[in-house]
């Protein structure tokens, strides 16, 4: 059974958008996944590329060039973003980020631009778009007592556990794991009692 090609997202399946950027592939003729337009399944339309092959003249190269991607890596044209299932639950990066100077704070970060914040999947450097959760939680609160409410316990839980499961992806001895976790326990703490210092 052969994979499927990504069906067309808008009407002729054409990058017009507002809300994307074109696309400006040089030597790729936008047949790579590192085309926008090309990865979300969308052949390019008003784009600023060159010698592009992601149009309706060029269908059988395309077609051609989905398939190689498949064949190499099946869920290649999953959407990046998948959306929650609540309105609380605003979704999560696929594939994470790799931001490595912005801190996740800018919107060259597609978690940041997304608004979602970064989870275990991401490889960013630096990260800052985890803790603006913690912050924005405590900072509605009033009077010392209520800073660590319910949803910052959980906030902190998850993170403990996406540590945990960070160890575990990189075979970490359980001693490291333990001491991953103590770590980042110890920066949630350190969060909360400066949010603590910042709002009273």
């Amino acid at each position: 059974m052969q994979p499927q090609a990504p069906p067309a997202k808008a009407a002729g399946g054409l990058c017009e958008s507002k809300s994307r950027k074109s696309c400006r592939c040089n030597r790729s003729r936008c047949l790579k996944l590192y085309c926008e337009c090309f990865a979300n399944g969308l052949m390019c339309s008003s784009c600023n590329c060159f010698d592009c092959h992601n149009n309706t003249e060029h269908e059988a190269t395309r077609h051609k060039a989905i398939q190689s991607c498949l064949g190499r890596k099946p869920d290649a044209f999953r959407p990046k973003i998948a959306g929650g299932k609540s309105v609380q639950d605003k979704g999560w990066h696929n594939k994470g980020c790799n931001c490595k100077r912005s801190s996740c704070l800018k919107n060259y970060c597609e978690c940041f631009e997304a608004n979602i914040m970064c989870s275990s999947r991401c490889k960013c450097v630096d990260c800052r778009n985890y803790d603006s959760g913690l912050k924005e939680k405590t900072v509605k609160e009033k009077g010392p007592v209520s800073v660590i409410t319910p949803t910052v316990v959980k906030e902190v839980c998850s993170r403990l556990l996406a540590k945990a499961v960070e160890a575990e992806r990189e075979d970490q001895s359980p001693a490291q794991t333990e001491d991953m976790v103590l770590e980042e326990f110890s920066d949630c703490l350190n969060e909360i009692v400066m949010t603590m210092f910042n709002t009273h």
